[in-house]
């Protein structure tokens, strides 16, 4: 029971999530800081945060998964395995609530200040790349998680709330909400277009940066309960 702890056993499927979801986010952010500078979008800014957010998210979860795999030790003489939660928690807590009020008040700072995105045909591209590149992402998470819910014998809900390795249950919460905030991005700017109205593109930052908070919101309380049942089992 309690080697569950110590070496997870969907590991490598997690460390996969963790390493693509890594390098997709690195891609889409330069994408979508390129063309945030040739639109000047307010909802392309949004998805700038977002993913920055993402992609230091993913960092800490690579540090959280990294450390944990480190030998016990005379301080430590069960191992450091609680470190991929308090690292979880720590960016979901700090990175998602910090992007969420970033793009919110800068998306209600500029309701007056409206002006019309150009080039909405590069940010359109880069929306529909962006989207294959996070799907791919997802696709690879889920399949991390279904993995480690047939690993441990759960259903894949029951293994999302009480599975011992929050670090791909995680990344596939980050990558949907990367995938919703791509269709919101590009539904802003569709509106934008076909209204002529540019009040509909500091909406979309708006609403983008509530979706980053409502990660903060549903991944805190996943990740503080699997710490509270690390600390009690071991």
């Amino acid at each position: 029971m309690f080697s569950l702890y110590l070496v997870p056993k969907n590991a490598h499927s997690s460390q996969r999530a963790v390493t693509t979801a890594l390098w997709c986010n690195f891609l889409v952010f330069s994408l979508k800081f390129g063309v945030w500078l040739v639109t000047s979008s307010h909802v392309m800014f949004a998805e700038v945060v977002h993913s920055v957010a993402d992609f230091a998210n993913q960092a800490l979860l690579a540090y959280g998964l990294s450390s944990s795999r480190r030998a016990p030790d005379a301080l430590h003489p069960y191992g450091y395995s609680k470190e991929r939660f308090v690292w979880s928690l720590i960016s979901a807590v700090g990175i998602f609530c910090l992007g969420s009020g970033a793009t919110i008040v800068h998306g209600f700072q500029n309701l007056g200040t409206l002006h019309t995105p150009g080039n909405i045909k590069y940010a359109a591209l880069v929306i529909g790349g962006s989207f294959i590149i996070e799907g791919v992402s997802l696709i690879v998470a889920i399949h991390a998680v279904k993995k480690g819910a047939a690993a441990e014998g759960m259903t894949v809900r029951d293994y999302v709330w009480r599975g011992h390795d929050p670090t791909s249950v995680a990344v596939m919460t980050e990558d949907g909400a990367a995938v919703t905030g791509l269709v919101i991005a590009g539904a802003s700017l569709v509106a934008v277009n076909i209204t002529g109205n540019a009040i509909y593109d500091p909406i979309g930052s708006i609403i983008v940066g509530n979706l980053l908070g409502m990660v903060c919101h549903t991944s805190s309380p996943l990740i503080v309960f699997h710490i509270w049942i690390l600390f009690n089992l071991i």
